[in-house]
């Protein structure tokens, strides 16, 4: 198996098609580009593919695209990195369409209120602290 194989039998709907070829011919165009403007070409930086999934099957799906890959999380979602030759494919999904909002404890904000007419006050309060937990799935994929 190559990594020009596709390891799934998820069919492609007529739009992601579309996208798809139109995705192939703008890198093509410019690769031809670059190929013929090695100035340009020498001074720029080529290296990461970005796609978000747009729900958890489609997530899954991409997975084992990927078939290897560091698993990473950030503030807004869940990403599958692979590495290529210098360069990099990174697969994201929403948090929300993945792992489960929990509260994590309380956390001190300091704030300024304005009200009408009244200078600016600070005040302090107590507000609950949230973290993403995700399927144990995700960290054996």
């Amino acid at each position: 198996m190559t990594d020009t194989d596709t390891t799934t039998d998820r069919v492609l709907h007529e739009w992601e098609l579309n996208t798809h070829e139109g995705n192939i011919k703008r890198l093509e165009a410019n690769l031809e580009f670059l190929r013929n403007h090695p100035l340009i070409s020498a001074h720029t930086y080529v290296g990461q593919v970005h796609t978000y999934a747009s729900n958890k099957e489609d997530f899954q799906a991409m997975l084992l695209e990927l078939r290897t890959f560091e698993k990473t999380e950030n503030g807004y979602s869940v990403v599958a990195k692979r590495k290529l030759d210098g360069s990099q494919v990174n697969v994201s999904l929403d948090h929300s369409m993945f792992c489960e909002q929990v509260e994590d404890g309380v956390e001190e904000v300091t704030e300024e209120v304005y009200p009408e007419d009244v200078v600016p006050t600070r005040i302090t309060t107590l507000k609950p602290k949230y973290k993403w937990v995700c399927p144990e799935s995700w960290k054996q994929a």
